[in-house]
């Protein structure tokens, strides 16, 4: 991952090249540690407002406790093949969530340093913002889709950021710091595996 740290108002990942797609969303199948597979769908804006609004609508589907896992950017392995992540996780009332985020909002929507996960405790579906700016879905209830065109979304296929030639901006500041401490997120011990990791 190349990492450039900013204080712009930017994406988590910006493409060397033109990348203005409008919004779309789509469901994309992705490989799980048995190699069985599985689907998810994948949204994208450029618009960040959209970005949270859809985030928003999301989240206040789950029901009232939600499992928060945040994965912080660390360093590349010695290959420069895999990211290394620390891992913080706290369970919490989703209002309590959705008051952090919106405290933090710069750091949620514009770090790409970092990957905020949340489960439903009760459904087992959850959302994750990832450090390119995208917005995964982990559900199989076919009223999301409604949810997304309702945001702006247009169901289609387009390219995805990470196929392409990108760099991540950081924050320079210490707002994940403020992020964690204001939600109470605890740092998982290496030799345990995180939660929704």
């Amino acid at each position: 991952m190349t990492v450039r740290f900013t204080d712009e108002d930017i994406h988590k990942a910006v493409v060397e090249e033109e990348y203005a797609p409008s919004p779309f969303f789509h469901e994309e199948v992705y490989y799980l540690e048995d190699e069985t597979t599985s689907t998810r769908i994948v949204a994208w804006s450029e618009d960040l407002a959209q970005m949270r609004r859809l985030f928003f609508r999301i989240l206040k589907t789950f029901t009232p406790t939600v499992e928060v896992l945040l994965k912080v950017y660390v360093d590349e392995d010695e290959n420069g093949e895999n990211t290394i992540w620390d891992h913080y996780y706290a369970d919490m009332e989703h209002d309590r969530l959705i008051r952090g985020v919106t405290d933090n909002e710069a750091f949620v929507f514009r770090d790409g340093g970092h990957q905020l996960c949340v489960r439903d405790l009760d459904t087992d579906e959850y959302i994750a913002l990832d450090d390119h700016g995208l917005l995964f879905l982990y559900s199989e209830d076919p009223v999301y889709y409604g949810l997304f065109r309702e945001c702006g979304f247009e169901l289609r296929e387009d390219e995805i950021i990470y196929m392409l030639p990108h760099y991540h901006s950081m924050l320079e500041d210490d707002a994940c710091d403020r992020f964690i401490r204001g939600l109470g997120l605890e740092l998982e011990p290496e030799d345990e595996e995180a939660p929704l990791s």
